[in-house]
Parts: structure tokens; C-alpha cells; sequence
């Protein structure tokens, strides 16, 4: 109809604007964080590995090359905020996802608390009396209200701090290789020389010295010089295209193969191993000091506390594309997704996320030893989860196009990695495990309980109609407050897009959200192109109804769209969604063949589900097979099919039919 040709057409328009990160800005929001972790991995893989310390960051960089690809095929076939949550959303069910939301949680948390205290470290070394706690709170506080103030503006300030990191690094390498080459490369020589430190942890002997123990606890302690890579896939929706997505993954990953290994080799050729495993957490300010003097060793300092400071805007960035896609699949609290009417931004999630890292600040009093753990833990999980993550999109969402297509071998080999510098990291520091699995399980009880919020508001209201029987004027304000956030919940409805009335897909998807949603209303939506809809598939009415009968605890409704020529797509999607009040991460739809034309992550985030593979029937002759409804008697009620629905306006929609009980 002309109605809703001229919806979708005003759809199609604002589609096509462009804006939010590009290239440049992007790498530098992801590459404060992931070139930040020279400062100190540099050291750290030192004390592992000794003079084998290069090597292992090679091997480093050669397994992020694998996840370069695993996290462009994961976020090109599904280009929206989440990382690992949004993938496993989308391959398994919401309660494994949330695992993944757990650990996205705690690694960002850690990233914020651990990058301003080591900022304030360096300030440190340059103004001995800056007082660690409340400068620690004032940084937090500073890029939490440039993030309020919008992701534009302080993609700019990102831009500034990357440039002059990466120009600070050019001027130490310079120095360093003018300093061994005067040197003659002395100190080089008798580095190499030396034997490969033993493997300690807590005063035990783990591993005597030796190359397999080098290499293996040298990668795992290197593993840390790629946190920051996971940030790509929870600021997709901010970038202008996937386009730049797969430059940002690029980027990071050519400034992990130049900075890291380099470094540690110059390293080895200005400082003796001896002074590396004594300052391993400011290695670069000792090698700035012996190559270039006082001045340079202030230049390092006052860089490093600004790319650190950086990576907690980075950690900003990250937390409120993940917490905003959690929210809008009702993870999180609904709440957090308001959004200030100056700036547009979401201030509750910055603002929450403001609060409980200055909290561990105070409480940790500055000391971040364990909360490093957790961050080395919770990083690790998550990279081990997209590679298994991408190994289910694999064989559950072949059809799914994608721009990068990583091997299942490339695949394995990369997950594996990750698990086993896990565990590496894990033996080297039991301590650090419990931790994490304290951390772990605090924040794993606030997700639980938000994921069973239906459950427990039912709890409170029975428990609340106790209490208050007695106050008579306070129980009835809240037992009807109570019920209506239950009714309000179940009455939410969710889409299916139906292309065939085929019984076995719709019952999959009724399924889909019994099991997985807390709503009891069901909107199965049939787009079709003439106004007349003639061309609409036959049998679909009476599908749904025979659905609706059997499922008596949910609503089912059938909902015909006549979207004209356009017929179904992104413009379609956005008409419906703003129509029916529904947005498009709660719409999902059977997966598409190669013949659709349109990608799935041009639908704003609408899900996709498998289709049931046929079974073979067996035929007994003589015996007459006969489904029977799965409720019983007692759940039998008499349910109506509502109206079909004609968006359109124009009057043409099918009459409605009464169910029978």
C-alpha cells in the first residue's frame, strides 16, 4: 500500500546516512588498550621465558592472526555490539551466552581498575607525593564524564593519546638501537648467554629451566599483550560500516606484530635480565633512562600514564555497547538503556560502571594484584569463548553470509591456544584463580538473579502478600505495583518472520520462546508484496491457530504485512518493529539461504534459528498415527485468534477467525 511503501521508503533513507567511528578512530579506541600492554608485558614475559621472551610474543602475535579472523567472521555475520555474549546468543540459548556476559563484565572491570592505577603508578615515578587513591578515583571519574559527553568527542581525545603513544615508541626503539650499537651489543650477548630462568610460584619450584617451560609459560604471560582486541566487538554498532571493523582488526593486530616483539628484543640489548625481572613493570622507563637519559625516561612516563588512562576510556567504550546490548535482551535491567536528552548517551550504564570501579579502588586501596588475576582470567575466557562461539556459528548458522571466513582448523588451533595460556597462567598463580572465581561468582549471582527476575518478582509478590497482610494500606500499593511489572513483562511480545506456513519451523520457534523468554505473546508476522494479499502462503491462518490451541499459555497472533514491491527486508523490519512497538533484537527468523538478499546484520539485530532438519517416519500398516495436543485437559481453555493485521492502513486485511474450544 501507499502507506507502507512511504514507511519503508523514509526507513530505507535514514539507513543510508553514515556516521559514528571510522577507521582511524576506532584503532586508536582499541589500540589504547591493546599497544598499553607493552608497559608491562615486556617484563612480565622476561620473567618467564628470559632471553626466549621475543620468541614468545611472536608466537603471540601469530595466534592473534587466527583470532583476527575468527572475530571478523563472528561480527561480520553478526554485526552487533556483545562480542562472545551475542554469538553464543545466537548459537546456543541465553543462559550459556550469559556466561559470556559474566566474563565480558569482569574483564572490562578489571581493565578500568587495573589501567588507572598503573597510569597513577607512573605519574608516580615523576611526582612521588600524588596520592594514589584519589588520583586513581579522578581519572575514572574524568573519562566517565567524557564518555556521557558522547563517543565522537572522545574518539578524538583517543586519537591524540594513539598517535603520540606510537611516537613515543618510534623515539625509545630509535634511541635503544643507537644504544646497542655503541654498545656493540654487550649487553645482547650476555643476555643470550644466560640460562632460562626457572618457573617459580610462591616460593615452589614449578619447572626447571628449559625451552618447552620457556616457551609455554613465556606465551601464556604473553597472552596479556593482546588484551584489547575483544573491544572490536562491542563497539561494531558505533563503527560506519563493517568495512571499518575489519580494518580495526587489521590495525590492532599489525601494532601487536611491530611494538611488542621489537621492544622486548630491544629490551634485551639496553637492560641485563637481571635489572628486566627486578623493574618488570616498568621496564620502558629503565630503558629509556639508560638509552636517552633523565629527559627521555619523563617522556616514557608521562606517555605511559597517558596510554593507560586511555585504555580506561577504551574499557568505557566497551562496557556500554556490551551493557546496552545485555539490556536489550533483558540480561541486564531494562533501566540502563534511558539515554540523556542532551548528549543521547546511556549515563546509567557509565554512570554504574563509574561507581563500582571507584568502589574496588577504595576497597583494594590501591593494591591490584589480585585484581589483576581477574583480569588476566576473565580476558583469556572470553577469547576462548568466540573461538567456540565461531566453531558453533559454523555448524549451527552456515547460511549466514559473512565478509571473513576463518577455517575451522585456524579455529580450533586458536581456542586451544587461548586455553592452554589459561591454564599456564593458572598454574603459575593458584591464588589468582580463587580469586577470579570469587570475583566470578559475585558478579555471576547479580546476572542469575536478573536472568530469573520473573521468578523472583513472582516470589516477592507471594512474600510481600504475606508481610503487608497486616498493613492493609501499604499491601495493596505493593501487590498491585508487583503485578503490574509481571503483566507488563509477559505482555511484551516478540516476532517471528514466517516466509511458508511450514508446521515444524513454527512449532520450533514457539518453543524457541517458551523456553527462552519470559513473554506469553507471540506475533508470527507474514510479509507479503500485493495489496490484495493473494500472494500470501496459503495454509498460514490456520497454522497459527492450530498452534495457539495447543499452546494455551501462550498468545499467538498472526500478522499479515503488505510491504509492496519491497517486500521483505531491512526497511520492512524497522516498519514492523516501530509498528508493533517491538525492537529488532527481540524479532527472530528461520536462517536464511544463500538466496536472501540481504545480509542478516542489515535487519538490526534480529535473531535467526535453525530450521528442523526432516526425520523419517516409519509406517506400521494397519496402525493409525495420531498427534495428541501436549497440555492437558485441565490447561484447555478457549482462546480466539486475534485479527489480521493490515499495517498498510489501506483496509484489505483478512476477517478474523474465532478459535473453538
Amino acid at each position: 500500500s501507499a502507506q507502507s511503501e512511504g514507511g519503508t521508503r523514509g526507513v530505507r533513507a535514514k539507513r543510508e546516512k553514515h556516521g559514528g567511528l571510522g577507521q582511524i578512530s576506532a584503532t586508536a579506541l582499541a589500540g589504547n588498550d591493546i599497544t598499553s600492554s607493552c608497559l608491562y608485558v615486556v617484563g612480565l614475559c622476561a620473567s618467564s621465558a628470559g632471553k626466549l621472551a621475543p620468541v614468545c610474543l611472536l608466537i603471540v602475535a601469530a595466534i592473534l592472526a587466527l583470532f583476527r579472523r575468527v572475530y571478523g567472521e563472528v561480527v561480520s555475520a553478526i554485526p552487533v555490539n556483545g562480542g562472545s555474549f551475542t554469538v553464543l546468543l545466537n548459537a546456543t540459548s541465553k543462559a550459556v551466552a550469559s556466561l559470556a556476559a559474566v566474563l565480558s563484565l569482569l574483564s572490562y572491570l578489571a581493565t578500568s581498575v587495573v589501567s588507572a592505577t598503573d597510569a597513577v603508578l607512573y605519574a608516580q615515578r615523576l611526582l612521588p607525593d600524588l596520592p594514589q587513591v584519589l588520583t586513581t578515583i579522578f581519572v575514572l571519574a574524568f573519562f566517565a564524564a567524557l564518555t556521557v559527553w558522547g563517543i565522537k568527542d572522545s574518539a578524538k581525545v583517543a586519537v591524540v593519546m594513539f598517535v603520540a603513544h606510537l611516537s613515543t615508541l618510534a623515539v625509545l626503539v630509535g634511541f635503544s638501537i643507537a644504544y646497542i650499537v655503541n654498545d656493540g651489543g654487550a649487553v645482547l650477548s650476555d643476555n643470550w648467554a644466560a640460562p632460562l630462568p626457572d618457573i617459580v610460584s610462591n616460593g615452589q619450584l614449578i619447572a626447571r629451566g628449559g625451552v618447552a617451560a620457556a616457551l609455554l609459560f613465556g606465551t601464556s604471560s604473553a597472552m596479556l599483550g593482546v588484551s584489547g582486541f575483544e573491544t572490536t566487538a562491542n563497539m561494531v554498532e558505533e563503527m560506519r560500516s563493517p568495512v571499518v571493523l575489519i580494518q580495526t582488526l587489521r590495525n590492532t593486530w599489525l601494532s601487536v606484530v611491530a611494538i611488542n616483539p621489537l621492544l622486548s628484543l630491544v629490551a634485551m640489548g639496553v637492560l641485563p635480565l637481571s635489572d628486566m625481572l627486578k623493574d618488570s613493570g616498568s621496564v620502558l622507563a629503565s630503558i629509556a633512562q639508560r638509552a636517552g637519559g633523565d629527559w627521555l625516561r619523563v617522556w616514557v612516563c608521562v606517555d605511559a600514564s597517558a596510554v593507560l588512562a586511555g585504555a580506561v576510556l577504551t574499557a568505557y567504550v566497551g562496557i556500554t555497547g556490551l551493557a546496552r546490548r545485555l539490556a536489550m535482551d533483558r540480561v541486564l535491567p531494562e533501566a540502563l538503556l534511558v539515554t540523556n536528552k542532551a548528549r543521547g548517551t546511556n549515563h546509567w550504564i557509565v554512570l554504574a560502571f563509574f561507581g563500582i570501579s571507584a568502589s574496588l579502588v577504595v576497597v583494594l586501596n590501591g593494591n591490584i594484584e589480585s585484581l589483576s588475576q581477574v583480569y588476566t582470567s576473565s580476558f583469556l575466557s572470553v577469547m576462548a569463548l568466540m573461538a567456540i562461539g565461531c566453531l558453533l556459528l559454523k555448524w549451527k548458522r552456515p547460511q549466514i553470509p559473512r565478509a571473513v571466513s576463518a577455517s575451522w582448523m585456524a579455529t580450533i588451533v586458536a581456542g586451544v591456544a587461548v586455553i592452554i595460556g589459561l591454564f599456564g597462567n593458572v598454574a603459575r598463580s593458584p591464588q589468582g584463580a580463587q580469586v577470579f572465581l570469587l570475583y566470578f561468582a559475585a558478579a555471576g549471582t547479580l546476572i542469575a538473579a536478573n536472568f530469573q527476575r520473573l521468578r523472583l518478582l513472582r516470589m516477592t509478590l507471594y512474600a510481600s502478600r504475606w508481610a503487608v497482610a497486616r498493613v492493609a494500606r501499604w499491601q495493596a500499593r505493593v501487590s498491585t505495583r508487583l503485578t503490574t511489572t509481571i503483566r507488563d513483562m509477559q505482555a511484551k511480545p516478540l516476532v517471528f518472520f514466517a516466509k511458508t506456513a511450514d508446521l515444524a519451523l513454527l512449532n520450533k520457534a514457539v518453543l524457541y520462546v517458551r523456553d527462552n523468554e519470559v513473554t506469553q505473546r507471540l506475533c508470527v508476522v507474514h510479509v507479503c508484496r500485493r495489496d490484495d494479499g493473494s500472494d500470501a502462503a496459503p495454509g498460514m491462518a490456520q497454522a497459527v491457530q492450530l498452534l495457539d490451541s495447543i499452546y494455551p499459555k501462550l498468545r499467538i497472533d498472526y500478522v499479515l504485512v503488505k510491504a509492496g514491491p519491497a517486500g521483505f527486508g531491512p526497511a520492512a523490519v524497522e516498519y514492523i518493529c516501530g509498528e508493533l512497538g517491538v525492537p529488532p533484537n527481540l524479532c527472530f527468523m528461520a536462517s536464511p539461504d544463500s538466496s536472501f538478499a540481504h545480509t542478516v546484520g542489515s535487519l538490526g539485530g534480529v535473531r535467526v534459528i535453525s530450521r528442523p532438519r526432516p526425520r523419517r517416519r516409519r509406517f506400521v500398516p494397519g496402525v493409525t498415527n495420531a498427534m495428541a495436543p501436549p497440555h492437558d485437559a485441565d490447561d484447555a481453555r478457549a482462546v480466539a485468534l486475534s485479527d489480521v493485521t493490515d499495517l498498510s492502513g489501506d483496509g484489505d486485511g483478512a476477517a478474523a477467525r474465532p478459535h473453538e474450544s
